[in-house]
This record gives structure tokens, sequence and C-alpha cells, in this order.
């Protein structure tokens, strides 16, 4: 089989299997198993694959068409600009949540050192851009990410390495939701607290696309019935994490804007509530000061 007849069978399977953009996807995974650029895969159409090649794509076609995420797959998520190493166990970063690294470093570019707390770390894609981007301003940033999961903090700290940032980040685990006092003990207050929380509502998880519930861990979408329910502890506790007047920058749900502002409002700690929407038109983001 050539190089063009197997991309025309990915295609087709994933077309069959209803997987978005199927052509993108096909080009992505040969050049990942070709380990080439798709300039090299346009240029050598004909040529003749190897039978290794052949059944590992195959192998991986599978994958795909059970709608396994194709950046599992590659094991790699490209994040403003940075090429985030991911697995299964770790949250894939999606383009939204760039704004809410974009959100930071505005507020942080003109400073000149800045410490940010990153809470549901994750990948660490959020606090490991914000210092990657200060350093075109020549801020000194430095960093703490928080999650609850070994695994995650695995992808963090190896993200962190890849980068060159692993003196300037640590990360820790800890739940959210229960680990607060401990923290505060520990780690002291920050410039900026960043946060991607779960928010999805939980009877909501099931009507997700199979390749989010199927296969990214529940635990880093499920928001609670309401799906509110990490902005309550945010809300209530950020502020001991904060200096005065520092950076409270939240994503959250399409339509959960107006509820976090009143969270956040009735805390009585934050002022210049703001909700900022991403280029869908949908919000997004939510930033306000500590008092």
């Amino acid at each position: 089989m050539t190089i063009k007849e197997m991309n025309e069978y990915i295609k087709k399977i994933l077309a069959c299997n209803n997987i978005d953009s199927p052509a993108l996807t096909a080009g992505v995974l040969l050049c990942h198993v070709l380990k080439c650029e798709k300039s090299h895969i346009i240029a050598h159409n004909y040529r003749e694959l190897s039978k290794e090649e052949e059944q590992i794509l195959k192998k991986l076609v599978k994958r795909l068409a059970d709608h396994e995420p194709i950046d599992y797959i590659v094991g790699e998520r490209w994040f403003m600009g940075l090429p985030f190493t991911v697995g299964r166990g770790v949250l894939i970063p999606r383009p939204d949540t760039e704004l809410l690294v974009e959100k930071c470093v505005d507020f942080a570019k003109k400073l000149k050192h800045v410490t940010v707390l990153d809470m549901c770390t994750g990948s660490g894609c959020i606090l490991l851009s914000i210092c990657s981007e200060l350093k075109k301003y020549s801020v000194e940033c430095m960093g703490v990410g928080v999650d609850r999961y070994k695994e995650a903090l695995k992808y963090a700290r190896f993200n962190a390495e890849k980068m060159g940032l692993q003196n300037k980040v640590h990360f820790i685990e800890r739940d959210v939701l229960k680990s607060w006092d401990f923290l505060q003990r520990d780690i002291g207050v920050f410039t900026i607290m960043s946060i991607n929380p779960p928010y999805i509502p939980t009877g909501d998880i099931v009507k997700l696309d199979r390749k989010v519930k199927d296969y990214e861990p529940v635990s880093a979408l499920d928001g609670g019935t309401d799906g509110l329910m990490f902005y309550r502890a945010i809300a209530d506790k950020a502020a001991s994490f904060l200096e005065r007047g520092g950076l409270l920058a939240m994503e959250i749900g399409f339509d959960q804007g107006k509820d976090v502002k009143a969270i956040l409002n009735n805390t009585g700690k934050y002022e210049k509530i703001e909700i900022f929407k991403d280029l869908a038109g949908l919000e997004r983001v939510v930033t306000c000061r500590l008092i």
C-alpha cells in the first residue's frame, strides 16, 4: 500500500465512523507514524509503506474509529504555540483556554516579578504557558501547580522539564475542594491565581462527545449538580492566596458568567469582576481583583 492509498483508507474509515475532520486527522496520523512533515507525505505520495508501517497505522486507525482522541494517540497537543505531552489520565488542552492565559499575561506583563498559583493544573498548560509568555516581556515568573491526581502531575512535571521551566515551577498533589488549609501553610500568597476547573453539570456528562466522555478523565469535567461546585470553593478560599490587588482568573462554561459573577460578588472580597468571550462569542473567562 502506498502513502496515498493509506491516506485514502484512513479518511474513509474515519468518515464512516463520523470522526471530525477525517482528512486533517489522517494527515496528522501519517506524519506521526512516518516521523515526517506533511510536505514529505505530499511529495512522496507513491512511496510503498513497509509492512510494519502499514500494521501500525491500521492499529492506530482502529483506535481513532473507536473515537479515541488523536491527541492521546500521538501523545501531544499544541497550546499557546507550545507542544504539551498528553495521554490518558489528563485533560487535553483546548484552544478556548488560551483566552485565560492571555488575560493573565495582560495583567502581568508590565510587572517585574510575578507568582502564579494554578489550581486543577492538569498537564500544566496554563501555568507553563503563562511563564513562557511572560519571558517575552522580561517578567520573572515563578509558579505552583496543584492537582489531586498523580497521573496528571506526571505530565505537568514532564512538560515543565521539556520546556526548561522545571526551576521556575513546582507541582503538588492536593484536592482543591479539601486541602486549602494545608496549602496556605505551605505556599503563601501569589500575584495571580488561575484555574480551569471542572464545570460541566454532572447530568450533562453523558451528552458529551464520545471522545470526551469515554476517554478524558471525568473528574476533570464534572462540576457537580449545577457545574458551579468549584467556583463556590474558589471564591471562598482564593482570597487567602492572593496579594492585595492580585488577579483571580477562571475559565467558565458558556452560560455560567452571570452565576459565577454573583458567587464572587456575594463574598465581598473582589472587585473589577469582568466576563470575557472567546472567538465564538461565548462566555469563556471571568477575572477579578482581590480588594
